[in-house]
């Protein structure tokens, strides 16, 4: 099977079957129907409810842009994007077919019956290079890697106990793709080489001293930088060649900072959101101040 093949992958016939198995169950809500989970409210043909009403933790967005990949503390779903017939994968994807046109189809339940905290899923991110990889930050303060060509037990290719507690993100690089980054309550930013699969190793880590960390996103542009941000209002800049400080640290919020995320096109841009309700737009060459920022009108 061709690695880049994503829809071969979560279409084999042992998924399939899963696929039939868990569409018999209250996940899939069929377009104007009452589903589980919903408290009988009418869904829209392009709304799903996943995990029997779970509460939808993380999502992740397949490197073909097809699947979305879905977790919650009891849930682990991979839903399809379809067409109208409720059947054919979409041939293209822009803002007009996901409006008009585009349907959710529940392609695998990946959640067994029996409880298990590494299914227990805090964040999920798609692989951007291997679409038949998808990483979890688990509740239990693990980092699981799933293979999705596998079945059973397998399929849970790599499982890494690297922070003493919860994982509240993981990002893949873009350039290597054995690297994975991870941030927790632990206050430990990590970053893991996972070429061998049954141990991986810390290719580099830092204590950031500015309190959990809430998110990491490894930059899509440099392979050797990272961006933090910290329960504390700090956003941080790594050079993960380098030992010691932050390349770039800012105060960016007061209170928690919740995200931060690179610009899509421009290298040295990147955004910040915190509990302050505020949205900030940075430029990591000068951080002194922000170049925009939005104000939320609500917390």
């Amino acid at each position: 099977m061709h690695r880049g093949d994503a829809l071969s992958a979560l279409r084999s016939p042992a998924s399939s079957q899963a696929s039939r198995q868990a569409q018999r169950g209250s996940s899939q809500a069929q377009p104007g129907s009452a589903a589980g989970g919903s408290g009988g409210a009418q869904l829209l043909p392009n709304q799903i409810v996943i995990g029997n009403g779970d509460k939808c933790m993380a999502v992740s967005l397949s490197p073909d842009g097809r699947f979305v990949a879905t977790g919650g503390r009891e849930s682990f779903q991979i839903i399809g994007l379809v067409d109208e017939s409720g059947e054919a994968p979409v041939s293209r994807v822009n803002e007009q077919v996901l409006v008009e046109h585009a349907r959710f189809k529940l392609v695998r339940n990946l959640k067994g019956r029996r409880r298990n905290l590494d299914y227990s899923i805090n964040d999920i991110h798609w692989h951007p290079i291997e679409p038949e990889l998808v990483a979890t930050a688990a509740t239990n303060c693990k980092l699981v890697v799933w293979n999705l060509q596998h079945e059973g037990k397998s399929m849970m290719e790599c499982l890494v106990e690297g922070h003493t507690q919860t994982v509240n993100r993981v990002s893949w690089s873009r350039h290597n793709p054995n690297l994975l980054a991870s941030g927790s309550q632990d206050g430990l930013v990590k970053l893991w080489d996972l070429r061998e699969r049954s141990e991986p190793c810390v290719r580099w880590e830092r204590d950031a001293m500015g309190g959990s960390v809430r998110d990491v996103q490894m930059c899509p542009f440099d392979e050797h930088r990272l961006l933090a941000g910290f329960e504390k209002g700090v956003v941080q800049a790594y050079d993960v060649r380098k030992d010691g400080a932050p390349t770039n640290s800012i105060s960016a919020h007061l209170g928690l900072t919740l995200a931060v995320d690179w610009h899509p096109a421009r290298r040295n841009v990147f955004a910040s959101g915190g509990r302050d309700r505020t949205v900030k737009v940075w430029d990591i060459s000068d951080c002194t101040r922000w170049i925009h920022r939005v104000q939320s009108i609500s917390s």
